[in-house]
């Protein structure tokens, strides 16, 4: 059946608010704000912050955006800040500026080469105060950050907004989903999910045995099993939640010491803080351990695996892991990739680990985002197997080549529809890629919007908030009904008009749309969300 509303499977409104005042939040997760830099200097430095960031100061998944963007289900990601975020990169040649090295670097005792928290604000949007709890005090992720932005977001459930036009209405499965959006009242529906298991575990790792290992491989390691004690305890407490989680990442940004992380942090953010603790590497045994307790049907609901963020070795890992533990036992589940682009170079996992991500970033060739974090042919054929589920990211930086969107910008030629197109056609050479991938009808059947707005990322210029979804959703019809090739002078990529048409197996543009915009997400619920 076609559906007249969104759906956006990974994107953060509880986030900023929630770190909006340690004390007191001052914002709600309704309002629209832009970012509150409380550093003097720094809040007269903003649009260059922005700029040489390419992250939006500002919120863009708050629920009345949402519900301008007629955006009627998302599933939220809790992503409590991890402690790694806060240290600065010790690599002697990160700072080429002693100038920024000043600007931005603690001096005071003992937070020595941690980033200034005024700097981390500026950035994030999140509070001074917030901040300063993250690196100071917290000593338990999974009672101290988890469940309070558990918490905080649960207050809003049943509640409406200023003007009473619409509801925020938590879901515990499909059904209820089904129910609200048959009424004749207009809700957001809220499923949630968890970015980095991390948040699962007790232990917050020390300030200086952070900067000691901040380039320390763990790939030798004999297994430490004694975090495990905690993630099983943890996992028991969430699964008896009013509203469990539906699934999670296993890795984010840093090293959690169940599995190896990939790239993900570029421009200023990656020249701020190192991601090199245990970067790529594979999935440890306690990484497997956490991952069947998750999955696990006896301790509650079973929580499904997203497997953003993980390494390519990590991946690979993973999958063999759980084909032998599950699926070689008729014990099935799908595999959901939440917010990613597609790299069309490495067609598989094991080449994409021999790739240098770097020397992929400096390749202004690459229409595509080519490096390791997006998902390559191998994945998108276990994902397709599993009849999991693939979020499309509204990230410029993971579904775009490293220049390919400054040179739409500086056509002049265009403007208006003309110029949006240009940004839909890289949509849709992510998307095409799945297809292309499967080369077959079924595969449209795995796509859907997985934005990670309010995730710090470099938003596509014509859609920065989920307000303009609709926009996005028209621009993308469009294109479907007059499809172009995808392709761009001097870049390694085209998708050719004849392909284009052929690769739609016969599916109308609308039936495309929908399938992509609120069908296959509501399908898989349907399936998959039945507590």
């Amino acid at each position: 059946m076609p559906y007249n509303f969104n759906i956006d499977i990974h994107c953060h409104p509880g986030g900023k608010p929630y770190m909006s005042g340690r004390s007191q939040q001052r914002h709600t997760a309704f309002e629209s704000y832009e970012n509150e830099i409380q550093g003097r200097l720094l809040s007269r430095l903003k649009k260059f912050i922005e700029s040489i960031s390419e992250v939006r100061l500002a919120t863009q998944s708050n629920f009345d955006n949402l519900h301008k963007g007629n955006v009627r289900v998302i599933i939220v990601s809790f992503t409590p800040m991890e402690k790694a975020f806060l240290i600065a990169n010790r690599r002697a040649d990160s700072f080429k500026n002693d100038n920024l090295k000043d600007l931005v670097m603690d001096k005071t005792v003992p937070w020595e080469d941690c980033l200034k928290s005024k700097v981390v604000n500026a950035i994030t949007g999140f509070d001074v105060d917030d901040i300063d709890f993250v690196k100071k005090s917290m000593r338990n992720y999974f009672t101290e950050a988890l469940l309070p932005e558990y918490e905080y977001l649960k207050q809003f459930n049943g509640q409406q907004n200023k003007t009473k036009k619409y509801r925020i209405h938590f879901v515990k499965n499909y059904a209820a989903i089904e129910q609200a959006i048959a009424s004749d009242e207009e809700v957001i529906c809220i499923v949630l999910s968890i970015e980095g298991a991390h948040v699962l575990s007790n232990e917050v790792p020390n300030i200086n045995t952070l900067k000691r290992d901040q380039a320390t491989s763990h790939r030798n390691n004999p297994n430490d099993f004694t975090p495990l004690k905690g993630y099983i305890d943890n996992i028991a407490i969430m699964k008896q939640w009013d509203f469990v989680p539906l699934f999670i990442s296993i890795n984010h940004h840093f090293w959690n010491g169940l599995g190896g992380h990939a790239k993900s942090l570029m421009k200023l953010i990656g020249t701020l803080v190192s991601q090199a603790e245990g970067l790529n590497e594979g999935l440890k045994e306690i990484g497997k351990l956490v991952i069947k307790s998750l999955l696990d049907k006896k301790n509650g609901p079973r929580i499904l695996i997203d497997i953003k963020h993980m390494s390519p070795e990590c991946r690979r890992d993973f999958y063999a892991f759980i084909k032998t533990e599950y699926w070689n036992k008729n014990d099935p589940f799908p595999i959901v990739c939440s917010h990613t682009g597609i790299v069309s170079k490495c067609r598989t996992l094991a080449a994409q680990m021999q790739q240098d991500d770097d020397a992929e970033l400096l390749d202004s060739s690459n229409y595509l985002h080519e490096n390791s974090i997006n998902i390559c042919e191998e994945d998108i054929r276990v994902i397709a197997a599993s009849k999991g589920l693939i979020g499309i990211q509204l990230d410029e930086k993971r579904i775009a080549g490293t220049d390919i969107i400054k040179v739409i910008r500086k056509n002049k030629k265009l403007s208006g529809k003309h110029l949006r197109l240009q940004y839909v056609k890289v949509m849709f050479a992510n998307i095409f890629e799945v297809v292309r991938t499967l080369d077959n009808k079924e595969a449209w059947n795995l796509l859907s919007i997985g934005s990670d707005y309010d995730g710090l990322i470099n938003h596509l210029d014509f859609y920065p908030t989920a307000a303009e979804m609709p926009v996005l959703r028209k621009d993308m019809l469009s294109f479907l009904q007059a499809p172009e090739e995808i392709s761009q002078a001097g870049y390694n990529y085209t998708v050719t008009l004849p392909e284009i048409k052929r690769l739609l197996f016969d599916l109308s543009p609308d039936e495309i749309i929908d399938k992509i915009f609120a069908g296959n997400v509501m399908d898989f619920l349907k399936a998959n969300f039945n507590r």
